[in-house]
This record gives C-alpha cells, sequence and structure tokens, in this order.
C-alpha cells in the first residue's frame, strides 16, 4: 500500500504470540480526544484479532494441525484543506484458519477547527445525505440479488451501514 503522511505523528503496537503477529500503525495528530480513540481502536482491533487467533488456534492444536495469523495495518493521514485531516487506515488479516485473508479498513476524519472525530453523516450537505447514503445501498443489494447470494441480510446490513468508514480526501469524499 502507497502511504501519505501529510500530519502527525507515527506510533505502533506490535503483538506477538506462537499463533499471532501484528503490528498497527497509527497517527498521533496531537488532539487528545483524538489521539486516545485512534489508539483505542488499535488497542481493540488487536485483541479482538489476538482472541480470534487464539480461539483458532486451541482448536486446531487439539485436531493436531497448526494455526497462524498475522495482522498488519499501515495509514495514510491527509491534511485537507488546512482545516481537516482523514485517516486512512489499511490493514491486511491473514490467517490459515478458516476465514483465509482479510483487508479490512477504517477511517477517521477529524476537524483540526473544533478538535471533534466527524460523524460520517457530517461529510455530506444536509439536504443530500439520504441520496448519497440511498444509491450505495440500493447497488448493494440489487448486486446480491443478481448474483444469488446466499447471505443477503448480510449483504443488506452491510449496504445500510456502509458510510461507516467515508473518507474526507483532497480530492473528495
Amino acid at each position: 500500500n502507497y502511504v501519505v503522511h501529510e500530519y502527525g505523528e507515527s506510533d505502533s503496537i506490535v503483538n506477538y504470540s506462537d499463533a499471532y503477529y501484528s503490528t498497527i500503525h497509527f497517527p498521533v495528530l496531537g488532539i487528545e480526544s483524538v489521539d486516545r480513540e485512534i489508539r483505542a481502536w488499535a488497542e481493540e482491533t488487536d485483541g479482538a484479532a489476538l482472541a480470534t487467533a487464539e480461539e483458532h488456534a486451541a482448536t486446531t492444536k487439539a485436531e493436531g494441525r497448526n494455526y497462524s495469523a498475522s495482522l498488519e495495518y499501515s495509514y495514510s493521514a491527509y491534511l485537507v484543506k488546512n482545516r481537516f485531516v482523514a485517516v486512512e487506515e489499511m490493514g491486511f488479516f491473514d490467517e490459515s484458519g478458516p476465514e483465509g485473508a482479510r483487508e479490512p479498513v477504517k477511517t477517521f476524519n477529524v476537524d483540526l477547527a473544533t478538535g471533534e472525530l466527524l460523524a460520517a453523516e457530517q461529510l455530506f450537505y444536509v439536504n443530500k445525505r439520504k441520496a448519497v447514503v440511498a444509491q450505495p445501498s440500493a447497488r448493494l443489494q440489487s448486486t446480491a440479488a443478481a448474483l444469488g447470494l446466499a447471505d443477503r441480510l448480510a449483504v443488506a446490513a452491510f449496504a445500510a451501514s456502509w458510510t461507516a468508514n467515508v473518507l474526507l480526501r483532497p480530492d473528495g469524499v
């Protein structure tokens, strides 16, 4: 992944056990409440992945097989119009167990003027929010139906919550 660090300093969490390895890089922006939230996300993400790895390792060991997992996150932090910082955490979780590889993403949008994290809904004009949310949600649902996906409920839930990881970037949302 190509990373951009236009704002803040870097910090990392590194974790290692017999069945699990992680490196989560994240920014420290100098805004205490935001830094606390980003670090808490990194710690929770690492803890959840470690718990999953330990559970799968115990199961596979009982079956006489080996198990390993790794989680890596890098990030980009964009300075947008000298007022906002957009953080995109790009992950890669790989395990030898039932799930295989995944590429999770997490975003944080910060208003430097107020020192607050912005909710995804705050990034759209009030009169356009409903249309912005409806269009991709409808497309995801119709794609799932066309493909005959068995787990339509999971796709529908994702479609309804897709705005959770909207990123404010220099070239738009």
